[in-house]
């Protein structure tokens, strides 16, 4: 049963992998990168879990001596696989993108109560990773004096996110 939970967690961490390499290293906005992310590992996922239930499958068919004890094991085994592995690649993406919807929600809420003085403002690690940001907003945000208006047409803090 571990062995079972263990291949299907990593199948989905493997594609969240994929998607946030994909966010940070090319700019893709989260939905094209789950979608590129499960395609390219749509190959390998099905092969790992397909190994597994071969495996499993001369404890479910076995005959012979003791038969009797390993059987429901090895039945266990496989429908286990075959239950897990399709609704995960399903639902991992679907996962993966409310939880970046979450998150946005979260930071626009944040970034409210900063301009109210509800919270404190990002740190200065948050504006140098911000200020070091590919993404051409980012850059733009970066620059700006809390007297100036970012992209969206909102005012910015000094070197604060909008």
């Amino acid at each position: 049963m571990v062995a079972i939970i263990g291949i299907v967690k990593k199948n989905a961490i493997m594609m969240i992998d994929f998607a946030l390499q994909a966010q940070r290293k090319e700019g893709k906005i989260p939905h094209d990168a789950i979608f590129e992310a499960c395609r390219l590992r749509f190959r390998p996922i099905p092969m790992t879990t397909m190994a597994a239930l071969l495996g499993a499958l001369p404890l479910a068919l076995g005959t012979g001596t003791g038969y009797e004890l390993r059987r429901p094991l090895g039945i266990a085994i496989v429908e286990g696989l075959i239950l897990s592995q399709m609704p995960t690649l399903y639902t991992t993406p679907i996962i993966y993108l409310e939880f970046d919807r979450s998150r946005l929600r979260m930071q626009g809420r944040q970034r409210h109560s900063v301009e109210r003085g509800i919270s404190p403002a990002p740190s200065e690690a948050d504006q140098r990773d911000h200020a070091s940001c590919e993404m051409p907003h980012a850059r733009q945000i970066a620059t700006k004096t809390s007297d100036q208006k970012c992209a969206r047409g909102e005012p910015c803090g000094a070197k604060r996110a909008c």
